[in-house]
C-alpha cells in the first residue's frame, strides 16, 4: 500500500507524523524506506505514535512491523489504529506482551477495517531508552496506486 518514501513530503501524497523523533537521522518516514534506517523516539517509552496520512481513505486487512535493527529498545505493548479526522481513533489491533524485534512480523486483522484516511502505530509501552521501528507496511483491500 505505502510506496517507498524518501522524505516526509506532501508531494508524494503520503504524510508521516511522529510524536517524537530522536534526531534527523531517526525520522518517522524512515519506516517506509528499505535503506535499513529507523524511526526512534527521543527517550519516550510510553504513548508514542507514528501516523501515516493516505491520499484517500482505504480499508486494510493486515500490516507488518519491524523493530529497531539492534533488536533492543522494542515496543511490547502497542496498537494499530485508524481515523478519518485524527481526533477519534479506532483500535484495529491491540498487542500485549508482543515484542517487536528486528525481524519483520506480519499480522492479519480479524476482519477488514473500515476505510480510513489515517493509520497509526501507537507505542503504548516500550523498552528503554529510545524505542522505535525499522519497518511498517499496510496491506489494503484495493490497490492505492
Amino acid at each position: 500500500l505505502i510506496p517507498e518514501l524518501y522524505s516526509n513530503s506532501s508531494k508524494q501524497e503520503f504524510i508521516v507524523t511522529a510524536s517524537s523523533e530522536l534526531n534527523q537521522s531517526y525520522q518517522g518516514w524512515n519506516v517506509f524506506n528499505s535503506r535499513n534506517i529507523e524511526w526512534a523516539t527521543s527517550e519516550v517509552r510510553m504513548s508514542a505514535y507514528l501516523d501515516i496520512e493516505l491520499p484517500f481513505p482505504v480499508a486494510i486487512w493486515g500490516f507488518a512491523l519491524g523493530g529497531r535493527l539492534s533488536n533492543t529498545e522494542r515496543w511490547f505493548k502497542w496498537a494499530i489504529e485508524g481515523s478519518n479526522d485524527k481526533k477519534i481513533w479506532k483500535n484495529l489491533y491491540v498487542a500485549l506482551e508482543d515484542y517487536i524485534g528486528n525481524k519483520t512480523k506480519f499480522y492479519t486483522l480479524k476482519r477488514v477495517s473500515e476505510k480510513y484516511l489515517y493509520y497509526r502505530f501507537e507505542g503504548v509501552i516500550g523498552e528503554p531508552t529510545n524505542p522505535g521501528l525499522s519497518y511498517m507496511q499496510l496491506y489494503s483491500v484495493d490497490d492505492l496506486l
